[in-house]
């Protein structure tokens, strides 16, 4: 995104007048916004996400210590933990 903004900004021809300075002004504010606004939901995604990876950790922690409850052929949670840890990996390159 930083990249396409920077080539626009080099492609643009500077203003000429005081109107479209401020009328660019305003424009290059309003797609700040937007762009924190963008990463606030990001953010406020991989938040509940860790919340969820917590709840699965704390509930891997309770399958070991009543192992005969859970069956052998589902899934653990900490399996389950393990997959979203590594698919949230893969989708935010962290």
């Amino acid at each position: 995104m930083n990249y396409e903004f920077d080539r626009q900004m080099d492609i643009a021809s500077p203003p000429k007048t005081k109107s479209e300075k401020t009328r660019n002004k305003k424009k290059i504010d309003d797609f700040q916004r937007e762009i924190e606004k963008r990463w606030g939901e990001v953010w406020a995604d991989i938040g509940e996400i860790r919340t969820t990876m917590t709840i699965l950790y704390e509930l891997s922690e309770m399958r070991r210590k009543y192992i005969g409850v859970a069956e052998e052929e589902q899934m653990s949670w900490a399996d389950i933990r393990r997959d979203i840890e590594n698919k949230m990996k893969n989708s935010f390159c962290m």
